[in-house]
């Protein structure tokens, strides 16, 4: 008599095997986690599962996963049981995209006031590492302090739309 074996956390078909007979009783001995009902056939993308019955689960294993959020690779789906997490996709992102509406869209262009709010941090950067080394110079007595305000009118020209 066959039988059909599967995991027992799970339910996944593991396999076929062959059912032992008591000799003494003539009846064939139970196993554990096994049915005499043949599983479904295989299908390209499912798992088949036995839960009262067999039945087909979507099999993801393997398969990437990206978080909505940060558009960042979170790793891969491992077990048969393991389902797609709220806030996670399939779907890979390309770069300067933003998870919308249930896919990823190219990231919405910049306001004016955005730019010019990037514009302002970046000259606050380039005064930071190119005039204060300047400025310490100048409060210890090294440089004199018009080097260092000519340099910051140096750097804010260069930023200038």
């Amino acid at each position: 008599m066959k039988l059909y074996e599967y995991d027992s956390e799970t339910g996944l078909y593991l396999r076929e095997i062959e059912a032992i007979r008591c000799p003494l009783r003539g009846i064939y001995l139970p196993h554990e986690n096994t049915t005499e009902t043949p599983p479904l056939e295989p299908k390209s993308g499912y798992a088949v599962i036995f839960d009262d019955g067999w039945r087909y689960i979507e099999d993801n294993r393997g398969k990437a996963v990206y978080n909505t959020k940060t558009a960042s690779f979170a790793g891969k789906i491992t077990s048969v049981t393991e389902y797609l997490p709220e806030g996670f996709t399939f779907e890979v992102p390309n770069p300067d995209e933003v998870w919308k509406d249930g896919k990823w869209q190219p990231k919405p262009l910049p306001t004016l006031e955005e730019l010019e709010s990037m514009r302002k941090a970046q000259v606050q950067r380039a005064i930071e590492l190119e005039a204060y080394p300047l400025m310490f110079q100048s409060f210890i007595g090294i440089l004199d302090r018009e080097v260092v305000l000519d340099k910051v009118e140096e750097i804010e020209k260069r930023f200038e739309v």
